[in-house]
């Protein structure tokens, strides 16, 4: 049985201590491994003189190099603590501003670096010879500053994201790249010995004992160590100056300092992309609340929600092998988009989106005759409405990211729709708001079900809604009942799905005994009937 991921989180013993630490240990001792097959390859094959420059000016772009440890360091401590608070969208904007400063401070320090090379390596004792092969191969360091920073920033960062063991493997893989050039290009291919070439067949040099310039010399001179400037003994002439060996043997870590870069941030990126499948409809009505389904890979952890500019964790369950998580969104009945966009995130960085295209459904104009209170409530009874808005808007703050309801939902009463979700409402003749709830026939003293499993929130006569039942199904889903004879649960209650509530009754501001369910998601009111059992099929 293959080994359990270590997570930040879980409790360590020295097992799983040393599991966790032997990849970093590894990245370590494998870092000083290919920098001593570069000084052997350099020593051996450049000369004594190149390999003492290599040694001197060495230490001014590792204590550049730097910098990338202490922002891995302190931003890797960041950005932990905010995963650690279930801020995932937080976390990620703070990698992406360490990412963005330690760039810009490579740039800067790499520009920097160029103009105090030579007074630096002088300051360390350089001349002559040895001065001119510190500074050439100084400036080939520098330019590969940025990514150097970037590297040393990632491994702290491999670490915050779990995955010490891929940061290892992936330090094998540049430092064989980069013992393999230096064989290839520094001992195999000699590239005095190619320039040689390059040179003949374009005419740009010439064979002339006792003639060579100052710091224009053979390969076979170099390779020697014989070579002092102004020496009769080189016979190689350039008419330009070319990649010399001194420079071959470091020529390619520009090049994979780059690559790696490139790499670094496709891995950081790679498990936010996979394992993760999203099941949304393509198209929505204004009004509805849509439906959704994630499955992933891995523990089952809470999944972040972005829609409506607004952030929702929802709770996910072991699904085989990964996890699934469901939950209900509302599209607004009032939206002008014509479409939303949907994305969602895991706490290990899985990640997913869509946009869903809306569209609008027949809204027709519904007139009613009531009570004439219920149109002009008198000034007697305004404290009251306003007290029951701020009761029912409390009832609906509640939010647990558990789900306990189930789809479809139960029908609460048997009988048919009377009046649908959206109608544009006038009352007594005059304009009101449009219906947000559904409208069920029954008779007086019906059991009214719970649509869900969930808990009471308020159970309440309030003045439009008479008799009033709230019920909190998780993640942000309500459905209330209005309208009743008779209230059979109190505010605390936990209710079954199919559990009578009370019973079909006519109070507050209605036409005759119905029940009005209303379904709340995530602050939004939208349409039930979508989403309720079909009503059982006429006997005959």
């Amino acid at each position: 049985m293959a080994k359990q991921k270590i997570q930040l989180s879980d409790h360590f013993n020295y097992s799983r201590l040393l599991r966790f630490v032997l990849p970093c240990i590894g990245t370590m001792l494998f870092t000083s491994i290919y920098g001593i097959v570069d000084g052997l390859c350099v020593s051996n094959f450049v000369g004594k003189t190149a390999f003492a420059a290599v040694n001197l000016i060495m230490p001014l772009p590792m204590l550049i190099g730097t910098v990338g440890f202490m922002l891995g360091t302190g931003g890797s401590a960041i950005v932990g603590i905010t995963l650690g608070e279930g801020d995932e969208d937080k976390a990620n904007r703070y990698f992406s501003l360490f990412v963005l400063a330690a760039f810009l401070a490579g740039v800067a320090l790499s520009v920097l670096g160029l103009f105090i090379l030579r007074p630096v390596a002088i300051l360390m004792g350089a001349k002559g010879e040895m001065l001119d092969f510190a500074v050439r191969y100084g400036r080939v360091l520098m330019v590969s500053v940025p990514t150097f920073i970037l590297q040393n920033m990632f491994q702290s960062f491999f670490v915050t994201a779990e995955k010490p063991t891929l940061g290892f493997w992936f330090t094998v893989g540049a430092g064989c790249t980069n013992m393999v050039l230096d064989v290839v290009l520094v001992g195999w291919l000699r590239w005095g010995v190619a320039m040689l070439w390059y040179a003949r067949t374009k005419g740009a040099c010439c064979l002339r004992p006792g003639r060579a310039a100052p710091g224009r010399t053979c390969a076979s001179c170099y390779r020697t160590g014989s070579w002092k400037p102004g020496s009769p003994r080189c016979i190689l002439m350039t008419d330009r100056e070319g990649i010399m060996p001194e420079q071959s043997s470091f020529f390619q870590r520009p090049v994979s300092g780059i690559l790696g870069a490139v790499v670094l941030f496709l891995l950081w990126s790679f498990p936010a992309m996979a394992a993760m499948h999203l099941d949304v409809p393509a198209r929505a009505a204004r009004g509805d609340a849509i439906r959704v389904q994630v499955s992933g890979d891995g523990p089952a952890r809470p999944v972040t929600v972005f829609w409506l500019e607004r952030e929702h964790v929802m709770a996910a369950q072991p699904s085989g092998s990964g996890w699934q998580a469901e939950f209900l969104l509302p599209v607004p009945l009032d939206s002008s988009a014509k479409s939303l966009a949907l994305k969602m995130r895991t706490q290990d960085g899985q990640q997913a989106e869509a946009r869903v295209a809306l569209f609008d459904k027949k809204r027709p104009v519904q007139a009613l005759r009531v009570d004439k209170q219920y149109v002009d409530p008198p000034a007697e009874v305004q404290e009251r409405i306003r007290r029951d808005r701020e009761k029912a808007g409390k009832a609906l703050d509640n939010y647990s990211p558990d789900r306990l309801w189930t789809a479809p939902f139960a029908r609460p009463v048997p009988g048919s729709v009377s009046s649908k979700f959206g109608l544009k409402r006038v009352f007594n003749d005059q304009p009101r708001g449009v219906h947000r709830g559904l409208d069920l026939r029954g008779a007086e003293g019906t059991p009214i079900l719970a649509c869900a499993d969930g808990r009471v929130v308020l159970a309440d006569d309030l003045y439009f809604s008479g008799n009033a039942v709230y019920i909190d199904h998780g993640q942000g889903v309500f459905t209330s009942y209005l309208h009743m004879s008779r209230i059979l649960v109190r505010p605390g209650d936990v209710v079954r799905r199919g559990q009578v509530i009370g019973k079909v009754g006519s109070t507050g501001r209605v036409t005759g005994p119905h029940l009005h369910l209303s379904l709340v998601v995530l602050g939004q009111a939208v349409d039930p009937e979508p989403l309720l059992e079909a009503r059982p099929a006429a006997r005959r």
